[in-house]
């Protein structure tokens, strides 16, 4: 694969439109789920016997999704942006910080529509509100990012009753307003903005262990962290814990690991 994407590289990074083609591409910036990267790292894993108790630990291979909000959710901009701008090729910064719409709906834009009428008219001197010629200064939303790697559901909720997440029968939700859940191979994630008060919900779905980031977001800067990890689970198994405004505010993760009612309290390892 990674041969593949060289040979295409090769191909195609140096391409030019021919002369007196006119190219402009638009690229979506602003929202904060776009995956710009994967971080590779190793960690230590309980090996668990038939009954509770760990008997060891293990260093093994994990992997996670790296955010970035120069995007449009689904594409980077150095990729919807791919062309060196020249007389011929023009770029343009999409600004959907404050939109509805993402990669999959995003000609629903109405400056989107607009502009892409300007371009066939060729009247692109002045610019829709949302669109630039130079990139959008950062978005300095704050955010949280929840990232569990296990056998369980995932799912967020607000004081509404609205969800964001997974369920049991694998079907997923994103009603909490500003929201987005996604699956990144065995890895689970939810992206919500700070400040309302939020109840996170895990049930067991096969045994082994989870563990349970929580990362706190200033637009593109990662401002706290915790981790909880390494806690048994079972198909009996549910998880809690609520959080309000940052991860300060997050309550210990309550966890009924054989689902006898029996709720233990697990803190998190900031930083």
């Amino acid at each position: 694969l990674i041969d593949y994407a060289n040979r295409t590289h090769d191909a195609r990074d140096d391409w030019t439109p021919p002369q007196g083609i006119e190219v402009d591409q638009i690229a979506g910036w602003g929202v904060d789920s776009t995956i710009g990267g994967v971080q590779f790292y190793t960690s230590k894993r309980a090996v668990i016997a038939a009954g509770p108790d760990f008997i060891s630990e293990r260093l093994v291979p994990e992997y996670r999704p790296v955010f970035i909000e120069d995007g449009d959710g689904t594409v980077p901009v150095p990729s919807a942006l791919a062309m060196a701008s020249s007389a011929n090729v023009k770029s343009y910064w999409l600004n959907l910080t404050s939109a509805e719409v993402k990669h999959a709906n995003i000609f629903g834009d109405s400056d989107l529509r607009t502009f892409l009428n300007k371009i066939l008219k060729k009247d692109t001197s002045e610019l829709p509100m949302n669109i630039s010629t130079l990139p959008p200064s950062s978005a300095n939303s704050r955010h949280l990012i929840f990232i569990l790697h296990s056998p369980l559901t995932l799912q967020l909720s607000d004081p509404q009753g609205n969800s964001t997440g997974s369920q049991p029968d694998g079907t997923a939700t994103e009603s909490v307003s500003g929201s987005s859940y996604g699956k990144f191979g065995e890895v689970q994630y939810i992206i919500a903005p700070e400040g309302p008060s939020y109840t996170l919900g895990m049930r067991g779905l096969d045994s082994g262990v989870f563990s349970l980031d929580i990362e706190e977001y200033d637009g593109s800067q990662i401002t706290a962290s915790s981790t909880i990890a390494n806690v048994p689970v079972s198909t009996s198994t549910t998880a809690h814990l609520t959080i309000s405004d940052g991860i300060d505010s997050a309550s210990p993760l309550s966890v009924d690991e054989d689902g006898d009612g029996v709720r233990l309290g697990r803190g998190f390892d900031g930083h």
